[in-house]
């Protein structure tokens, strides 16, 4: 799916066997199978066969229409495959035997990190020959593999693949987020496209959009399916358009206080000013909430946090959300909180738990205002991945 406009735009050819007496066998049993026999060469080919007839049926079937012609189709190579100095013709004959136009469809070649360890130069001189024919190429599950800063500077490639192991923490895992904005940051300067694989949640999903990752993968949308289900799913397609996510901008911000008449007076005063209040006495509950919700841009944290030290909690929200401005009510003299959490930049603000709830109001609202600024500097500074995509 394009992060950007929420339209579903490709797929990833998965081999499956349903074989007639054991049924459905998984392909971590048959691929290493294949592998080791050598037959991962021919069935290779007829995947990459069967994937290009498959495009090409889709662009007979658009008849001139939008949809589904320009979907695209990636497909893995093995090391076996990416070995061989003819692929590049291989390639090129099963798009002339099926008529798919690689200009228009860009089938997907993904390369795992490792397939290029062993011989660099070759390795590259491979990759260029593809794209001489009018496919683009992915590193696939980039991060976990052999040199991924290497793959990025000295190949010639179009799209990094962020393996699902960076993905299933970055709405609460303050590492996982800050990796993901990294290579996301690193990819957007080489005008590299960013697929996020993975995706299960809809929080999730909208971390990644809000980061400015090009394009995401997963079974928030669909499970595997055979082709012509494919196609349903693609003319039903339902609206996942950034607006509906998020819905209208408010000015919003989020209190985690275990104080409940605090937060009625705290909320009374904010809403006066028309900010919107979220509620919370769960950290995990918190951060789930702020990873799918850009516009809180405010966070109001007591000294009393449940189940977790403040400091701990205001140190993953910095990590996760750098942009929101932190505000810690102190009730009591707690030097070494304070201490700490001033020391690492984990708070912005420091307010008594006494302090006038209208004047608090006031000081919210100043920091929404630095909020937006920030927000709008990250807008201008991030590149557009219509800049990017080809």
């Amino acid at each position: 799916m394009d992060a950007r406009t929420g339209r579903l735009i490709g797929a990833e050819a998965l081999l499956r066997w349903d074989h007639p007496a054991r049924g459905a066998i998984s392909p971590g049993e048959f691929i290493p199978l294949l592998e080791r026999t050598g037959r991962i060469i021919p069935v290779g080919e007829w995947v990459l066969r069967r994937a290009c007839a498959q495009v090409q049926q889709w662009q007979s079937q658009a008849a001139g229409s939008a949809r589904p012609g320009e979907f695209r189709v990636s497909v893995n190579l093995s090391l076996k495959q990416f070995q061989r100095r003819e692929l590049a013709e291989v390639v090129n004959e099963a798009l002339r035997a099926t008529g798919a136009d690689p200009r228009l469809l860009e089938l997907e070649l993904e390369l795992t990190e490792s397939s290029i360890a062993q011989d660099p130069e070759e390795a590259a001189n491979q990759l260029t020959r593809l794209r001489e024919i009018g496919v683009s190429v992915a590193i696939d599950d980039f991060g976990t593999g052999y040199s991924s800063l290497s793959c990025l500077k000295q190949l010639p490639i179009d799209v990094v693949k962020i393996d699902r192991a960076f993905i299933d923490g970055i709405t609460h895992n303050p590492g996982d987020a800050a990796i993901l904005r990294a290579v996301v940051t690193m990819a957007s300067s080489l005008k590299l496209r960013t697929i996020a694989e993975g995706v299960e949640t809809a929080d999730q999903l909208r971390f990644l959009s809000s980061e400015h990752c090009h394009l995401i993968q997963g079974f928030y949308f669909s499970a595997p399916l055979p082709p012509e289900q494919l196609a349903d799913l693609l003319r039903r397609e339902p609206p996942f358009t950034p607006a509906s996510w998020y819905g209208e901008y408010r000015r919003t911000a989020l209190l985690l206080l275990d104080d409940g008449d605090l937060r009625s007076s705290l909320r009374a005063a904010l809403e006066a000013d028309r900010v919107q209040v979220l509620e919370f006495v769960s950290p995990d509950e918190a951060l789930s909430h702020l990873a799918g919700c850009p516009q809180v841009g405010v966070a109001i944290v007591g000294d009393s946090v449940q189940g977790e030290e403040p400091a701990a909690f205001l140190h993953r929200l910095s990590q996760l959300h750098p942009r929101v401005v932190r505000i810690l009510l102190a009730g009591r003299t707690d030097m070494d909180l304070i201490q700490r959490a001033v020391n690492v930049g984990q708070i912005d603000q420091l307010f008594d738990y006494g302090c006038n709830p209208k004047y608090l109001g006031r000081q919210v609202g100043e920091a929404l205002d630095r909020y937006e600024r920030s927000r709008e500097w990250h807008a201008a500074d991030a590149r557009n991945p219509a800049d990017v995509l080809p």
